[in-house]
Parts: C-alpha cells; structure tokens; sequence
C-alpha cells in the first residue's frame, strides 16, 4: 500500500465522460450483433448445403453489403463466401428481371405496331368506302345531268320541228288550225316530260342523301364500339371488373368490328381473373385471411407487415388499411388469431416475434428469446399460447394471454432437432405440437399443459431425405402432410407416426 493520493476511474464515469470510448463502444456493439447475424446466416446456409433459398435477399441483403463495405470487422472465408454468393445472386436476378423488362417492352413495342397497322389498315377501308361513295354520288348527278340535257334537247327539236311545219302551212287555215293543235299537245307532252326529268333528278339526289345518311349511320356504330371498348378498359380498372367483359362483348356483337373492342375484351378477360395486387417493395414471404374473410395480412422481406382491405363490397376494398412498423428485415411469418383481433408476427433479421392489435395496429407484446432467426410463429388454436420455431434448433411455446401473470414469458422449449427448426403448427385439439426441420425430420410433441408427458417428444416422421419445410395437420387432426425439399411430400397418420395407407408419396414433376 502507499499514502500516495491515487484517483480510481469508475467504469461509468469512464464511460460519461468519454464520449469518444463510448462512440466506440457502441460502434463495436452493433458491429459484433451485425457479424453474430451473419455468422448465423453463414451456418443455416452452410447447414442446408449451401441452399440458394437461404441467401440474403432485399433490404437485408443491403444492410449486411453496407455494413461490410463500412466495417473493419474481419469476416471468415466463409461468411465472405456467403456474402458474395448473395449478392451475386442478386446481380443473376437483377439481370433475368431486366431480360423480363426487355423482352416485355419487345412485345409492347410488337403490340402497338400490331395495333398501328389495324388502324392504317381501318383507316384505309374507311377511305375507300368513303371514295366509292364519293363516286356513286358523282355517277347519280351525272347521271340526272345527261337525263335533264336530253330531255332539253328534245324538247327545242320538237319545238322547231313545229315551227317549221307551221311556216310551211300558214297558207293553209285547216292545217295551221291542226298544227297548232297538235302543237298543244306536243307542248303538254313536253312539260310532262319536263316533270319527269325534274322527277329523276329529285330521285337521284335523294339515292345520295340515303348513301351519305348509311354512312354517317354506320361510321357513328363504328366509334359507338370504339367507346364501348373505352368504356370496358375503365370498368377494367374500376370497381366492376367483370362489367368490362360484358361492354367488350356488346361492341363485338352489335356493332362493326373494331380493333379497339376486340383489345378490350382480352384485357377484359385476363383482367377480371385477377381481382387484387396488394403490393410490397420486396419479396412477399407470408399471407393469410383473416378468419371471417374480411381482411389479408402479407409480410415482406422489406420488413413491414401490412393489412389489406378484402371485402369487396366495400369502398375500400383493395387498400392498406394499416401497416406494422417494428421489425427489422425480413418478416417471416404473419398469421392471425382465432377471433381475428391479434396477428403474429415473425422476424428473421431482429431475432422476434411479436403480437400486434389488429384493429389499431398497436404492438401488444414483443418475444426476445431465441439466438437465431425466428423461422415461424403460431397460435394455439384458443389463442392462448403461442409457438415459434427458430434456426437455433429449438421451439418455444409462449404465453399469449394478456391477463395471465406469466404473459410472454416461454413456458416450455422444445429440443431435438440436429438443424434448424422451419416450421412449428399446433393440431386442430391444441393438445400436440408438429414441428418441421432442416435435420430433414417432423416431430410430434405434447402440448397439453395438464399431460404428464407435457413437452415430451411423442414420435419423429422421417423418410425425407431433404429439408422438411413445411408440416401441417388435417382438419379433423388424423393426419399429417408433410413438404420436403427433396420433391415429395408424405402423408402420415397421427396417431402412430406411421406412413398412412394406401399414400403414395405426392412427388415432383
């Protein structure tokens, strides 16, 4: 010891009073969590043989490059491998999406020279028509013209004729007395022929009025179905789909065929078998209805979780009614309760799951446990509990109800599997636990709170020989179907864990 004064440094004070250590601290704080994701990530990948399915996508592929570029954390080869092999996948997919664009703008291009010369083609015809007519019309008048100068011409020979025969006779008093009778009636003749003439002509021009009236009939029947397919592409995007269909058929059938109504009726017939897109900024990973039909929930890869109006009666109908903030990454998994007011929620990158109020879109409750990524999350069918399954080879049941003393705390974990656990479902009784995993298992567990045997493992479904990504039980809770990787999924029963009979495997073609 020494009676020298001496100062000691508290590890707080330390702290407060170093703001430059602490900025530090922190940097390296988030650098380890951002490495401890990857690491992660890196032993799934490595885990299902390098599986493309489980490479960085989307905002998280994003996150981890930026973090790599700014970070002096050393990866190891394979984290670095992981890495790259993401974001060359990424620059694969990039490139077939703007084939896609490519080849799609081609045929938009190939479409409106389609549709151009239709018209030039429409235009064409409608200007024959309107030539021919035009000629008709010439032919009539001349026609009239050629029948009144004939007549005209008649008439002034007949009428010197007469004057002739007149001066010829004049000596003789009998026959001028005849003459100038017969010129009476000659002059009578004339006039009805004159009236004739006048006849023909009025005729003639009327055949050309009825021409002209034919066409200004049929070309407003023509743009009558150009509108009518106007009007079907608006239907098409309105709150009426199928009314397109119908506008399209009355141009075609009713009206002269044009291009405009025969485009409205294919877009009219493709459009009305798709009746919603509910749209994400990346990849759509989870969506379900709601229990009464009303409303869809969709997770995304872009981190947000969204509701949708599906009631289509409604003035709504189609639109987010809310979106769920929280999650940091990818979201895995979005399901709702039994009573419709509560969706779970699980997210990759944050390690949660989360249960939000699905009329105010408030968060509920918020479960930190598990040490990898939380692969999936479900509810009893009471909605009292809740079951997730995560890459850290374990599930976990949860209590979910909000007036017990022991809300969101895990009341049981389940283990066992070799791998990642992709999938973990309640039985139809809530009594049984099917899980599914990349150890290329399903298990049964026991459930029931009140079994003495609770939480043991009651029987393993194996036979897969790939990853079994998905297990689900049949309605009545008898059987079981599994889905592998390997390109089967298998069918058993529920009560011995044995392949059910007869159950051919449901094999990929």
């Amino acid at each position: 010891m020494t009676r020298t004064p001496t100062v000691e440094v508290a590890h707080e004070a330390l702290l407060r009073e170093w703001p430059r250590l602490r900025g530090w601290l922190e940097s390296s704080r988030a650098d380890v969590h951002m490495q401890r994701l990857l690491a992660a990530a890196t032993a799934e990948w490595e885990g299902a043989g390098r599986e493309p399915s489980y490479l960085l996508r989307g905002a998280r592929l994003a996150q981890f490059e930026g973090w790599a570029e700014g970070s002096a954390v050393a990866l190891t080869q394979d984290e670095r491998a992981y890495l790259e092999t993401s974001l060359a996948e990424r620059e694969i997919r990039q490139a077939e999406e703007a084939e896609r664009q490519r080849r799609e703008l081609e045929q938009a291009h190939a479409l409106a020279e389609e549709q151009k010369k239709r018209a030039e083609a429409e235009r064409e015809r409608a200007e024959e028509r309107g030539q021919a007519a035009t000629r008709s019309r010439r032919w009539a008048i001349y026609l009239a013209l050629a029948l009144v100068v004939t007549t005209i011409a008649a008439i002034t020979a007949n009428v010197f004729g007469n004057q002739a025969r007149a001066t010829s006779n004049w000596n003789a008093t009998l026959a001028a007395q005849n003459a100038n009778v017969a010129s009476t009636a000659q002059a009578e003749r004339t006039i009805a022929e004159m009236a004739q003439a006048q006849e023909a002509v009025q005729r003639a021009t009327a055949e050309v009025a009825r021409v002209e009236a034919d066409e200004q009939r049929e070309e407003a029947r023509r743009q009558a179905s150009i509108g009518l397919g106007s009007q079907a592409l608006l239907e098409l995007e309105g709150t009426s789909p199928e009314r397109s269909v119908l506008l399209a058929l009355e141009a075609l059938e009713n009206y002269p065929y044009t291009w405009q109504a025969e485009r409205a009726l294919g877009q009219g017939v493709l459009g009305t078998r798709l009746r919603l897109i509910l749209q994400h900024e990346a990849t759509v990973g989870s969506i379900q209805w709601s229990p009464d039909g009303m409303r869809i929930v969709t997770g995304s890869e872009d981190g947000t979780v969204k509701v949708w109006d599906a009631y289509a009666s409604s003035p709504t109908y189609g639109e987010e009614l809310m979106t769920l903030l929280g999650h940091q990454g990818d979201v895995s998994s979005a399901v709702w309760s039994s009573s419709g007011d509560r969706i779970l929620t699980a997210g990759g990158d944050d390690l949660t799951a989360r249960v939000w109020d699905a009329a105010t879109g408030e968060e509920l409750l918020k479960i930190t446990a598990h040490a990898s990524w939380v692969h999936s999350a479900w509810w009893s069918p009471d909605g009292m509990r809740i079951v997730t399954g995560s890459g850290d080879r374990r599930a976990r049941i949860w209590d979910a109800s909000a007036s017990s003393p022991t809300y969101g705390e895990a009341l049981l974990t389940l283990r066992g599997h070799s791998n990642w656990v992709q999938s973990a479902v309640w039985s139809p009784s809530g009594k049984q636990i099917l899980t599914a995993s990349g150890d290329a298992t399903a298990r049964v567990w026991d459930a029931s709170a009140s079994s003495p045997t609770y939480g043991d493992l009651v029987f393993i479904l194996s036979g897969h020989t790939g990853t079994v990504g998905a297990g689900m039980w049949s309605p009545d809770g008898s059987r079981i179907v599994t889905a592998s990787w390997d390109g089967t999924a298998k069918v058993w029963d529920a009560t011995t864990g044995q392949r059910s009979s007869p159950s051919p495997d449901i094999q990929r073609t």
